[in-house]
């Protein structure tokens, strides 16, 4: 999950790469199906590792690759509970991207997420449908603050006062300039490090009061909390889009009759006035093949 350290994400990685290394062939291990494999961990964020698994040959394997996913799919999932892990096969060709692709339209991000959320319980139930997730994009944990305008206003304290007040003690301002030989240098005023470590530092601070003549804590101002921020928003044709993706586990089931299933479960789906479900991913890609 975001918040995670590298060093926590690479022990993860580690311990599935003992699973994998039991089937790589070698002189101790004739019967292993798998050529080599590479960890990458980190490279995009450090909460994130990739591992790429390069097989033998079919005709140096007993195992369909299908059915190598799904046996490593349930090792995996069954003893490393809480991290989200996705195994796929590489798209050879042309990208179809995944096979389940439940496209969501709307205006308001709240809704679509609720909607996501439903639509992705439904798909769950799918036999065949497997690693199922949305395209919500949350970000990293933020701290978000709350202004109570009317509370503020009750102490002569506006918005805008305890905005700058915040953004002041958190990235400093500046108050004066020093020069050193040939060059200046700003003088900035902040808050020192070790008294914003937390949001329980932040949930200590007072702003004064000209009304009042007083220091007032800007808990009785404000809300402080900490949230994932959206990492991405994504528009289509003007509306902003949630996309619900999920693979399909073809070691027992055929994609076309899991995206059939999906469009019968979603069929009599009650959506709001103005939002709207669209399909894309493998279904269109075969759609157009056919088409064409």
């Amino acid at each position: 999950p975001y918040g995670s350290s590298i060093k926590k994400t690479d022990r993860l990685t580690k311990q599935i790469e003992q699973l994998i290394k039991k089937d790589l062939k070698s002189k101790e291990n004739p019967k292993g199906v798998l050529k080599k494999y590479i960890s990458v961990v980190g490279s995009d964020e450090i909460n994130n590792a990739t591992i790429y698994i390069d097989m033998l040959k079919v005709d140096k394997r007993d195992i369909h690759i299908d059915d190598y996913i799904a046996g490593l799919r349930y090792t995996i999932k069954k003893q490393f509970c809480g991290a989200r892990i996705r195994i796929n096969k590489p798209n050879l060709g042309i990208d179809s991207g995944d096979p389940i692709n439940v496209v969501i339209s709307g205006q308001n991000t709240k809704i679509l997420k609720k909607l996501s959320k439903k639509i992705q319980t439904l798909i769950k139930e799918i036999p065949g449908a497997i690693d199922v997730r949305d395209s919500y994009g949350l970000g990293k944990p933020e701290v978000q603050i709350s202004i109570n305008r009317l509370k503020a206003s009750r102490y002569g304290i506006s918005a805008q006062e305890i905005q700058n007040f915040i953004f002041t003690l958190n990235n400093g301002v500046k108050i004066s300039q020093f020069q050193y030989g040939q060059k200046e240098y700003d003088i900035r005023l902040k808050l020192n490090r070790r008294y914003k470590k937390s949001i329980n530092d932040l949930q200590k601070l007072y702003i004064y009061s000209e009304k009042l003549q007083k220091t007032i804590p800007i808990t009785e101002m404000v809300d402080i909390e900490i949230r994932n921020g959206l990492s991405k928003i994504v528009r289509e044709n003007h509306k902003r889009v949630v996309t619900v993706i999920g693979e399909v586990d073809r070691s027992g089931y055929t994609t076309s009759e899991v995206i059939a299933n999906v469009k019968d479960k979603l069929s009599d789906f009650a959506m709001p006035q103005g939002y709207f479900i669209n399909y894309k991913g493998e279904t269109d890609f075969t759609k157009d093949v056919a088409e064409e």
